[in-house]
């Protein structure tokens, strides 16, 4: 996702990660963010390509699919052109996969990720058929945590990344800082 506020494609950081995955001889797709609208008049589609031609010059590699973060019941419904890039949220041509997703830190619809057992069960029942998996690396590097806890480590983790990118390269930044977050929310 090329404007996610917890990751940046353009940072130093983030781009070596990129750089790393395709060096293994991964693909890697674009995850649009269908709530952020230029209003300027362009096709959906158009935007689209526009991002999918960035992260092609970016990273020398071919995108072949596109995915939607939190799309809308129009995106669902109505479909949206994308060319001949592979829409993970087209029915009719991954009509014949199983989709399990471990959004908001749930292997919905079947379980939470604090049991292992059923994990793999998961697995195990999807040996003869396609499967179209989403994973957010960020729910599986913390265990016996609140979701919510795992928010303020990622934060925390995006800022020290941030920092470390901004000491790097910022002389005049001066010494690292260390910033706590406290668990008091606002209503």
């Amino acid at each position: 996702m090329t404007r996610s506020p917890f990751y940046n494609v353009f940072s130093r950081h983030n781009h070596r990660f990129i750089q790393e995955i395709v060096s293994l001889g991964h693909g890697i797709g674009l995850h649009y963010d269908q709530g952020f609208d230029l209003n300027d008049g362009r096709p959906v589609s158009e935007l689209i390509n526009l991002e999918v031609t960035f992260l092609e010059e970016m990273f020398n590699c071919k995108i072949s699919a596109v995915s939607f973060h939190q799309p809308s019941s129009i995106f669902l419904i109505d479909g949206v052109d994308t060319g001949d890039l592979v829409n993970t949220y087209d029915k009719d041509k991954l009509r014949n996969f199983k989709y399990i997703s471990d959004s908001n830190r749930k292997f919905s619809p079947f379980i939470d990720l604090e049991s292992a057992a059923k994990v793999k069960s998961i697995f195990s029942n999807f040996s003869s058929c396609s499967v179209q998996m989403l994973i957010h690396p960020m729910w599986w590097v913390y265990t016996g945590i609140t979701t919510s806890a795992v928010w303020d480590k990622i934060i925390i983790n995006n800022y020290n990344q941030s920092q470390a990118q901004i000491l790097e390269t910022e002389l005049t930044f001066g010494p690292s800082r260390k910033i706590t977050i406290s668990e008091k929310y606002d209503e």
